[in-house]
């Protein structure tokens, strides 16, 4: 059954339990949440309650990771190279790219 006006569905969160439980016997559980836009991972939740954040550029690549302090705790910078030999093959050790 299709919604009038409703184009794509995103799964947008999941709660899953880890199979143990911690010292008080409480359940331990992670939790993730996706934008409901793009569908791309947006935060994790770990067993303790800290939080993971994953932030995209405009080509929706993963460009940084935070921690739950908004501090980076990994980042991805995309480079290109181009081939200006003209043959069509691009190879980093020859001066063309």
């Amino acid at each position: 059954m299709r919604r009038a006006g409703l184009q794509h569905r995103f799964l947008t969160g999941v709660r899953r339990l880890k199979g143990s439980s911690d010292d008080n016997g409480n359940d331990l559980m992670t939790k993730t949440d996706w934008d409901g836009n793009t569908g791309l991972k947006s935060s994790e939740e770990d067993e303790n309650g800290s939080f993971t954040y994953y932030l995209y550029d405009d080509y929706l690549r993963l460009f940084q990771v935070q921690n739950h302090s908004s501090v980076t705790v990994q980042r991805t910078d995309y480079a290109y190279s181009r081939d200006l030999s003209g043959t069509g093959n691009c190879d980093r050790a020859s001066s063309g790219c």
